[in-house]
Protein backbone atom coordinates (compact mmCIF):
# COMPACT_ATOMS: atom_id res chain seq x y z
CA UNK A 1 0.00 0.00 0.00
CA UNK A 2 1.57 3.52 -0.95
CA UNK A 3 0.43 6.31 1.45
CA UNK A 4 0.35 9.49 0.40
CA UNK A 5 2.28 11.65 2.89
CA UNK A 6 1.88 15.70 1.26
CA UNK A 7 1.93 17.50 -1.99
CA UNK A 8 3.87 20.21 -3.72
CA UNK A 9 2.71 21.58 -7.20
CA UNK A 10 2.59 18.62 -10.07
CA UNK A 11 4.02 16.07 -7.91
CA UNK A 12 3.13 13.75 -4.89
CA UNK A 13 5.35 12.70 -2.00
CA UNK A 14 5.44 9.12 -1.51
CA UNK A 15 6.86 7.05 1.02
CA UNK A 16 7.74 3.00 -0.20
CA UNK A 17 10.55 0.61 -0.63
CA UNK A 18 12.49 2.27 -3.48
CA UNK A 19 12.56 -0.06 -6.53
CA UNK A 20 16.15 0.83 -7.10
CA UNK A 21 17.96 0.37 -4.01
CA UNK A 22 15.30 -0.96 -1.68
CA UNK A 23 15.04 1.25 1.26
CA UNK A 24 12.00 3.04 2.54
CA UNK A 25 12.89 6.84 1.09
CA UNK A 26 10.91 9.83 0.29
CA UNK A 27 10.36 9.99 -2.95
CA UNK A 28 8.76 12.63 -5.73
CA UNK A 29 6.57 11.59 -8.13
CA UNK A 30 5.98 12.55 -11.41
CA UNK A 31 2.67 11.62 -13.44
CA UNK A 32 2.95 11.04 -17.48
CA UNK A 33 0.07 9.50 -19.63
CA UNK A 34 2.53 6.40 -19.52
CA UNK A 35 4.06 6.17 -15.89
CA UNK A 36 4.40 7.24 -12.98
CA UNK A 37 8.07 8.48 -12.16
CA UNK A 38 9.34 8.67 -8.96
CA UNK A 39 12.95 10.21 -7.70
CA UNK A 40 14.43 8.46 -3.90
CA UNK A 41 16.30 10.67 -1.87
CA UNK A 42 19.02 7.95 -2.47
CA UNK A 43 19.41 9.45 -6.03
CA UNK A 44 17.35 6.41 -7.71
CA UNK A 45 14.65 7.25 -10.59
CA UNK A 46 12.14 4.53 -11.81
CA UNK A 47 9.38 4.67 -13.14
CA UNK A 48 6.19 2.65 -12.77
CA UNK A 49 4.23 1.97 -16.62
CA UNK A 50 1.32 2.18 -16.59
CA UNK A 51 1.24 0.44 -20.35
CA UNK A 52 2.80 -2.35 -21.90
CA UNK A 53 6.18 -1.34 -22.70
CA UNK A 54 7.48 -4.99 -24.39
CA UNK A 55 4.93 -3.27 -27.59
CA UNK A 56 6.84 -0.49 -27.62
CA UNK A 57 9.83 -2.67 -28.98
CA UNK A 58 9.05 -3.00 -32.85
CA UNK A 59 11.11 -3.45 -35.51
CA UNK A 60 11.03 -0.12 -36.48
CA UNK A 61 12.70 0.29 -32.84
CA UNK A 62 15.59 -1.83 -34.15
CA UNK A 63 16.18 -0.94 -37.53
CA UNK A 64 16.00 2.66 -35.80
CA UNK A 65 18.47 2.36 -32.81
CA UNK A 66 20.37 -1.04 -33.50
CA UNK A 67 20.56 -1.61 -37.29
CA UNK A 68 21.26 1.84 -38.06
CA UNK A 69 23.71 2.00 -35.35
CA UNK A 70 25.71 -1.29 -35.82
CA UNK A 71 29.18 0.47 -36.57
CA UNK A 72 28.83 3.35 -33.25
CA UNK A 73 27.47 0.36 -31.44
CA UNK A 74 31.07 -2.13 -32.43
CA UNK A 75 32.76 1.01 -31.60
CA UNK A 76 31.50 0.88 -28.42
CA UNK A 77 32.25 -2.56 -28.14
CA UNK A 78 35.54 -1.86 -28.39
CA UNK A 79 36.26 -0.27 -25.54
CA UNK A 80 33.53 -2.42 -23.03
CA UNK A 81 35.10 -5.74 -24.38
CA UNK A 82 38.73 -5.23 -23.45
CA UNK A 83 37.21 -3.74 -20.02
CA UNK A 84 35.45 -6.80 -19.55
CA UNK A 85 38.61 -9.27 -20.38
CA UNK A 86 40.63 -7.51 -17.83
CA UNK A 87 38.26 -9.71 -15.59
CA UNK A 88 37.20 -12.71 -18.00
CA UNK A 89 39.80 -13.74 -20.64
CA UNK A 90 37.63 -15.75 -22.40
CA UNK A 91 34.25 -17.89 -21.40
CA UNK A 92 30.45 -17.57 -21.82
CA UNK A 93 28.20 -14.53 -21.79
CA UNK A 94 24.47 -14.70 -21.38
CA UNK A 95 24.17 -10.73 -22.84
CA UNK A 96 20.58 -10.00 -21.76
CA UNK A 97 18.05 -7.45 -23.69
CA UNK A 98 20.52 -9.01 -26.26
CA UNK A 99 18.83 -6.54 -29.67
CA UNK A 100 20.20 -7.42 -32.40
CA UNK A 101 23.15 -9.62 -31.44
CA UNK A 102 25.83 -7.46 -32.48
CA UNK A 103 28.15 -7.44 -29.20
CA UNK A 104 28.01 -11.17 -29.04
CA UNK A 105 29.00 -11.38 -32.30
CA UNK A 106 32.07 -9.16 -31.17
CA UNK A 107 32.55 -11.28 -28.29
CA UNK A 108 32.78 -14.75 -30.24
CA UNK A 109 35.78 -12.88 -32.39
CA UNK A 110 37.21 -12.59 -29.21
CA UNK A 111 37.27 -16.40 -28.46
CA UNK A 112 33.98 -16.15 -25.89
CA UNK A 113 31.86 -19.33 -26.87
CA UNK A 114 29.15 -20.89 -25.73
CA UNK A 115 26.88 -17.18 -25.33
CA UNK A 116 22.97 -16.98 -25.36
CA UNK A 117 21.09 -13.83 -25.88
CA UNK A 118 18.00 -13.30 -24.61
CA UNK A 119 15.61 -10.27 -25.99
CA UNK A 120 11.84 -9.80 -26.06
CA UNK A 121 11.64 -9.09 -29.62
CA UNK A 122 11.34 -11.48 -32.07
CA UNK A 123 12.16 -9.49 -35.16
CA UNK A 124 15.38 -8.68 -33.22
CA UNK A 125 16.28 -12.41 -32.35
CA UNK A 126 15.79 -13.25 -35.80
CA UNK A 127 18.34 -10.34 -37.22
CA UNK A 128 20.76 -11.84 -34.60
CA UNK A 129 20.80 -15.43 -35.83
CA UNK A 130 20.79 -14.48 -39.11
CA UNK A 131 24.86 -12.52 -38.14
CA UNK A 132 25.76 -15.77 -35.74
CA UNK A 133 26.31 -19.45 -35.73
CA UNK A 134 27.96 -19.57 -32.81
CA UNK A 135 25.63 -17.72 -30.30
CA UNK A 136 22.03 -19.18 -29.47
CA UNK A 137 19.35 -16.31 -29.18
CA UNK A 138 15.48 -16.67 -27.54
CA UNK A 139 12.43 -14.70 -26.67
CA UNK A 140 12.11 -16.73 -23.85
CA UNK A 141 14.30 -16.63 -20.60
CA UNK A 142 12.98 -19.99 -20.05
CA UNK A 143 15.33 -21.21 -22.71
CA UNK A 144 18.09 -20.78 -20.43
CA UNK A 145 16.81 -23.24 -17.46
CA UNK A 146 19.89 -23.77 -15.19
CA UNK A 147 22.91 -22.90 -17.69
CA UNK A 148 25.31 -21.27 -16.33
CA UNK A 149 27.82 -18.54 -17.57
CA UNK A 150 31.00 -16.78 -16.90
CA UNK A 151 29.19 -13.33 -17.14
CA UNK A 152 25.65 -11.86 -17.22
CA UNK A 153 25.67 -8.78 -19.61
CA UNK A 154 23.02 -6.23 -19.68
CA UNK A 155 24.27 -3.57 -22.38
CA UNK A 156 22.23 -0.67 -22.21
CA UNK A 157 19.14 -2.70 -21.63
CA UNK A 158 19.07 -2.76 -18.03
CA UNK A 159 17.08 0.36 -17.73
CA UNK A 160 14.47 -1.08 -19.86
CA UNK A 161 13.10 -4.40 -17.86
CA UNK A 162 10.39 -3.75 -15.73
CA UNK A 163 11.08 -6.87 -13.39
CA UNK A 164 14.86 -5.84 -13.29
CA UNK A 165 14.65 -7.12 -9.62
CA UNK A 166 13.06 -10.59 -9.92
CA UNK A 167 15.06 -10.89 -12.56
CA UNK A 168 18.40 -10.19 -12.00
CA UNK A 169 18.18 -12.50 -8.54
CA UNK A 170 16.86 -14.98 -10.72
CA UNK A 171 19.48 -14.60 -13.62
CA UNK A 172 22.20 -14.65 -10.53
CA UNK A 173 21.21 -17.80 -8.43
CA UNK A 174 20.26 -20.11 -11.77
CA UNK A 175 22.82 -18.79 -14.47
CA UNK A 176 25.85 -17.13 -13.31
CA UNK A 177 28.93 -19.39 -11.92
CA UNK A 178 30.50 -18.99 -8.94
CA UNK A 179 32.60 -15.90 -8.83
CA UNK A 180 31.07 -15.04 -11.81
CA UNK A 181 30.88 -11.39 -13.19
CA UNK A 182 28.38 -8.97 -14.20
CA UNK A 183 28.29 -6.57 -16.67
CA UNK A 184 26.04 -3.53 -17.35
CA UNK A 185 26.33 -0.57 -19.24
CA UNK A 186 22.97 1.79 -18.99
CA UNK A 187 22.48 5.50 -18.74
CA UNK A 188 24.28 8.07 -15.84
CA UNK A 189 21.98 10.32 -14.69
CA UNK A 190 24.02 13.22 -12.26
CA UNK A 191 22.28 15.34 -9.92
CA UNK A 192 22.75 18.87 -11.86
CA UNK A 193 20.70 17.06 -14.66
CA UNK A 194 17.97 15.71 -12.42
CA UNK A 195 17.62 19.34 -10.45
CA UNK A 196 17.60 20.75 -14.34
CA UNK A 197 14.32 18.43 -15.78
CA UNK A 198 12.76 19.28 -12.10
CA UNK A 199 12.92 23.09 -12.38
CA UNK A 200 12.20 23.02 -16.41
CA UNK A 201 9.29 20.75 -15.17
CA UNK A 202 7.47 23.91 -13.67
CA UNK A 203 7.97 25.95 -17.24
CA UNK A 204 7.28 23.33 -20.11
CA UNK A 205 4.74 21.07 -21.04
CA UNK A 206 4.44 17.96 -19.45
CA UNK A 207 5.50 15.49 -22.52
CA UNK A 208 8.53 17.99 -22.46
CA UNK A 209 9.34 16.96 -18.87
CA UNK A 210 8.69 13.18 -19.90
CA UNK A 211 11.23 13.12 -22.61
CA UNK A 212 13.85 14.61 -20.06
CA UNK A 213 12.97 11.04 -18.25
CA UNK A 214 12.94 9.45 -21.16
CA UNK A 215 9.43 7.99 -20.51
CA UNK A 216 7.91 5.44 -20.84
CA UNK A 217 11.56 3.34 -22.60
CA UNK A 218 13.41 3.68 -20.15
CA UNK A 219 12.23 2.66 -16.76
CA UNK A 220 15.61 3.11 -14.27
CA UNK A 221 17.96 6.04 -14.24
CA UNK A 222 20.78 5.12 -12.47
CA UNK A 223 24.36 6.95 -11.34
CA UNK A 224 27.19 5.73 -9.71
CA UNK A 225 25.34 5.82 -6.24
CA UNK A 226 22.68 5.04 -6.88
CA UNK A 227 23.32 1.64 -9.05
CA UNK A 228 25.42 0.98 -6.37
CA UNK A 229 23.05 0.90 -3.94
CA UNK A 230 20.89 -1.53 -6.58
CA UNK A 231 23.72 -4.14 -7.24
CA UNK A 232 23.97 -4.26 -3.09
CA UNK A 233 20.32 -5.30 -2.96
CA UNK A 234 21.31 -8.13 -4.89
CA UNK A 235 24.35 -8.96 -2.78
CA UNK A 236 26.95 -7.66 -5.42
CA UNK A 237 29.82 -5.10 -4.98
CA UNK A 238 31.18 -3.09 -8.17
CA UNK A 239 34.79 -4.09 -8.97
CA UNK A 240 35.45 -1.40 -12.01
CA UNK A 241 33.52 1.42 -13.65
CA UNK A 242 34.22 4.36 -16.43
CA UNK A 243 32.20 7.04 -17.33
CA UNK A 244 31.55 8.34 -20.79
CA UNK A 245 29.10 9.81 -23.40
CA UNK A 246 26.65 7.76 -24.72
CA UNK A 247 27.25 6.70 -28.16
CA UNK A 248 24.24 7.97 -29.39
CA UNK A 249 22.73 11.09 -30.35
CA UNK A 250 18.98 11.93 -28.94
CA UNK A 251 16.53 12.27 -31.97
CA UNK A 252 14.21 15.79 -32.33
CA UNK A 253 10.77 14.34 -32.86
CA UNK A 254 9.19 18.11 -31.39
CA UNK A 255 9.26 20.05 -34.11
CA UNK A 256 6.06 19.20 -36.27
CA UNK A 257 7.55 21.33 -39.33
CA UNK A 258 8.07 24.30 -37.10
CA UNK A 259 11.88 25.48 -37.33
CA UNK A 260 12.09 27.97 -34.88
CA UNK A 261 10.00 25.99 -32.15
CA UNK A 262 12.21 23.14 -33.09
CA UNK A 263 15.48 25.07 -31.97
CA UNK A 264 14.85 26.20 -28.80
CA UNK A 265 12.54 22.40 -27.85
CA UNK A 266 16.08 20.87 -29.00
CA UNK A 267 18.12 23.74 -27.00
CA UNK A 268 16.71 22.77 -23.82
CA UNK A 269 16.26 18.98 -24.47
CA UNK A 270 19.14 18.84 -25.77
CA UNK A 271 21.99 21.19 -25.71
CA UNK A 272 21.97 21.79 -22.23
CA UNK A 273 21.27 18.46 -20.72
CA UNK A 274 24.14 17.54 -22.88
CA UNK A 275 26.40 20.15 -21.16
CA UNK A 276 24.93 19.80 -18.07
CA UNK A 277 25.41 15.71 -17.78
CA UNK A 278 28.17 15.38 -20.29
CA UNK A 279 29.59 11.86 -19.58
CA UNK A 280 25.67 10.20 -19.71
CA UNK A 281 26.77 6.40 -19.78
CA UNK A 282 28.47 4.24 -16.85
CA UNK A 283 29.92 0.46 -17.34
CA UNK A 284 30.63 -1.46 -14.79
CA UNK A 285 31.81 -5.10 -13.68
CA UNK A 286 30.57 -6.60 -10.42
CA UNK A 287 31.08 -9.57 -8.60
CA UNK A 288 28.91 -11.35 -5.32
CA UNK A 289 30.21 -10.52 -2.55
CA UNK A 290 32.21 -13.03 -0.72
Amino acid sequence: MIKIIGFYNMSDFYKEVCMCCGQQTLKKRFSFKTTDTYICKNSCIFSVPKINTNKLYTPEYFKNYYEELVNEQTKMHQKVIPFLKKYLKTGSVLDYGCGIGTFLLNLEKESFKNNVGIDVSEYSISIAESKSSMSNFSTNRDFLETKKFDCISFIDSVAHIEDINNLLSKLIKDNLIENGIVLIRTPNINSLYVWYARVIGYFLPKRFLGSLFFVPNRLFLFNKKSIELFLEKHGLMIEEYYIEPEYKKISSNFSNGNYIKSMLVDFFRITIPSILNKNNSITLIARLKK
